[in-house]
């Protein structure tokens, strides 16, 4: 009875979105389920102890643990462990990573051009990030040098004494400025006001790079903003005081740096103001450089566009009221704010850089104080703690794309590519006639939703197109905060090739978006499916040589899981372009069919949440019906495929999906997913999805009375 009253509660919270008439289907729906038992039939087998050897299951009872038993208690847990799973590709794409540095040769990085990228610009990619781990060094050698590297950077703008001495140093990017140009943004990409074309952007600061974190906390300081000063005044005040600051040149260098700061904040909008769909229209336009020049004064902007190769007809800027503080600002009488300005963020720029013991005081500030205790269980040497430590903080940092190059060299292959391409594609297809039959859209929502699924962009292991490294040379000599300083400024460099070109939405950099990272998932922001090489690696989730059931259940239905996401209560917000339609005139659905999916979804919570996960925890299941639709919607997909191949092994499907979910888990960390994550637990995403299909029924011959079975009227599928 309880349980009943906390359906009603939450019903009774969702009845201004659903409608009575909504809401009494969803009532009896939960009613009707809970009364059935629905689910209480099946244990909570990943928790450690339920189950034991003498634990009696089947398929049409408990098809999850039937699956996975032998494994699950094959499992052992100790206290630096308490969940164990089947998806380990994260330990495979370290492994791989130590390999490239340690002995990349013995991979053949540098032989795979089937990839797209010539062996010269695979082995320049390992020539570049071989002399940037040189640089790196063993931490003896860089714990001796301590800040020293950084000195004769910060002494070249103390002895600044005038304004043009100061645009001199700013001009000298990849050189002696090592901070860059962090008064105004630019970076090249489309915006809400042109999508179809490249643009050359200024615009303020980003938020993050603020002291304080976002330009609001300048105008009244809360708590955050504060531990945000703390924490950039600490790591200013470290580095100075070793290099023999006093504190006196400390306190006037912070205290004019925030002034500054505290000006350009001012005239910047604050996070949420840009969040407002209206920001880009409203506060943009289209200029010419001789006009921003009239805005910016003596700053030499036109000079920074021309370094890194932007020069064209217009500029697109953003907030033309900070681009006339910027001119404000630059001038004689403010050089020593300026100055101090540029010594905190050049700090900021390289404190990561200098010796390991300063590093772990950064880290130590921005953790704010906490310190997680070491893995006991951890049986790494100092040197592949230390080798780890290179890999994690210092290559994939600063020379993330020639070592993205050098993975998908190594470990990526075109054959791969092209069959994990063919099923993204397939189920693509067949989630599109999936949308196309659902009677329950209006004409307008089933056009547009076809339309957008059609529009959708697969991104798979590695681009089509790469931005070329072959300008970039580092050479062994130079210190890291040399290499740094050559990096950042040939990252931006390399956007050049795209000003005034039409926008494409296939391009995909590797600086923001590495392929060794482990996930798949739908990019709603441009309508893409992402399939990254590292959520592969190991072939857990694909392996080209196995049978295509196996691949499909692992990889299939969770690319069908993602594309479901472009329809679920966020992705309907977003347009075929990425666009956010949410506060605009134009829709993806109607209203009629956004309030039947908002329906849909209470009926898939109602069952939900008339299931235990475990004994003693029965309060579950009101925020994942997102993540449970789209798993639903992943199976539909994939049954749509079996249907149209030739004698598709279903029990191998079926059992390869249950066995993809498998875990092995303590009550405790149990209970904690079960509060806090979005997704389903482990067996009811396995139980709850598979029983909503004929196909599973059938193929185990499960028949009312049987555990997996469940009557037609009581399914929940929304797609």
């Amino acid at each position: 009875m309880k349980k009943i009253y906390r359906i009603l509660i939450l019903i009774l919270a969702v009845c201004t979105l659903t409608g009575c008439a909504g809401l009494k289907d969803t009532f009896e729906n939960a009613q009707k389920l809970s009364e059935a038992g629905v689910g209480s039939q099946w244990v909570n087998s990943s928790i450690e102890g339920v189950i034991d050897e003498n634990y009696q299951t089947d398929y049409k009872t408990d098809f999850y643990t039937a699956v996975n038993k032998d494994w699950i208690l094959e499992q052992e847990l100790d206290s630096t462990e308490q969940c164990v799973d089947l998806f380990k590709p994260a330990e495979v794409v370290e492994d791989r990573k130590l390999m490239l540095i340690n002995d990349p040769d013995s991979t053949g990085y540098a032989d795979n051009t089937e990839v797209g990228l010539s062996r010269e610009e695979l082995e320049h990619a390992g020539e570049i990030v071989a002399a940037f781990v040189g640089a790196v060094g063993d931490e003896n050698a860089r714990r001796e040098a301590g800040v020293e590297p950084l000195r004769p950077y910060l002494d070249r703008i103390s002895e600044i004494t005038t304004l043009d001495d100061f645009t001199d140093y700013m001009l000298d990017l990849g050189g002696m400025n090592v901070a860059g140009a962090p008064l105004v943004y630019i970076h090249v990409d489309n915006t809400m006001t042109d999508i179809e074309h490249y643009q050359v952007i200024l615009r303020p600061i980003p938020q993050e790079f603020l002291s304080l974190g976002d330009s609001y906390a300048y105008s009244g300081i809360d708590a955050e903003a504060i531990v945000n000063k703390q924490e950039n005044s600490a790591i200013v005040r470290d580095v100075l005081q070793n290099l023999g600051y006093g504190n006196s040149e400390i306190n006037r260098i912070l205290r004019q740096a925030y002034r500054l700061e505290i000006r350009l904040a001012e005239k910047m909008k604050t996070d949420s103001q840009m969040r407002v769909d209206t920001y880009e229209t409203e506060f943009s336009g289209r200029y010419p450089i001789d006009e921003i020049e009239e805005m910016t004064g003596a700053y030499p902007l036109s000079e920074i566009i021309d370094l890194y190769g932007y020069t064209t007809d217009e500029y697109t800027v953003f907030e033309p009221d900070y681009m006339k503080t910027i001119g404000e600002v630059y001038c004689e009488k403010n050089l020593e704010e300026l100055k101090s300005y540029y010594i905190m963020k050049t700090i900021y720029a390289t404190c990561d850089l200098l010796d390991p013991d300063t590093k772990d005081r950064v880290d130590f500030y921005l953790a704010r104080g906490v310190v997680e205790k070491e893995d006991k269980k951890d049986t790494d040497t100092p040197e592949i703690k230390w080798q780890k430590k290179v890999v994690s903080d210092y290559v994939d940092q600063y020379m993330r794309t020639p070592f993205e190059m050098m993975y998908i060299g190594a470990y990526c292959s075109a054959d791969e590519k092209e069959k994990i391409t063919e099923m993204a594609l397939n189920v693509q297809k067949q989630l599109i006639k999936v949308i196309s039959g659902e009677d329950w859209l209006s004409e307008e929502g089933r056009r547009n939703a076809v339309e957008k699924l059609d529009s959708m962009k697969m991104k798979v292991l590695y681009p089509d197109y790469y931005f070329s490294y072959m300008g970039l040379d580092l050479d062994e000599g130079m210190s890291l905060i040399e290499m740094a300083s050559r990096i950042n400024y040939y990252e931006k460099c390399k956007f050049t090739e795209l000003v005034g070109k039409k926008y494409d939405r296939n391009m995909w950099d590797l600086s923001v978006l590495p392929t060794s990272e482990v996930n798949a998932y739908n990019d709603i922001t441009s309508n893409s499916m992402m399939i990254l090489a590292g959520y592969v690696a190991g072939g857990l989730t694909f392996d080209p040589d196995r049978d295509y059931e196996i691949n499909l259940a692992k990889l299939g239905t969770t690319i069908g899981h993602e594309m479901t996401h472009s329809l679920d209560s966020t992705g309907y917000k977003y347009d075929k372009n990425g666009r956010d339609i949410s506060y605009s005139e134009s829709t993806l659905l109607t209203t009629e069919d956004e309030l039947e999916l908002l329906n849909r979804s209470f009926k898939m919570t109602s069952m939900y949440i008339t299931i235990s996960p475990m004994p003693g925890v029965d309060t579950y299941g009101a925020s994942i019906s997102g993540e449970a639709i789209a798993d639903m919607g992943g199976m539909k997909c994939a049954m749509y495929v079996a249907a149209e191949r030739e004698h598709f092994d279903y029990d191998l499907f079926f059992r390869s999906y249950a066995e993809l979910w498998r875990k092995k888990v303590s009550r405790k960390v149990e209970e904690l997913y079960a509060q806090a994550d979005e997704h389903p637990l482990a067996f009811l995403r396995t139980n709850v999805t598979l029983q909503q299909f004929d196909e599973f029924l059938e193929t185990y011959d499960v028949k009312p009375g049987d555990g997996m079975y469940l009557d037609p009227d009581k399914r929940i599928l929304v797609w």
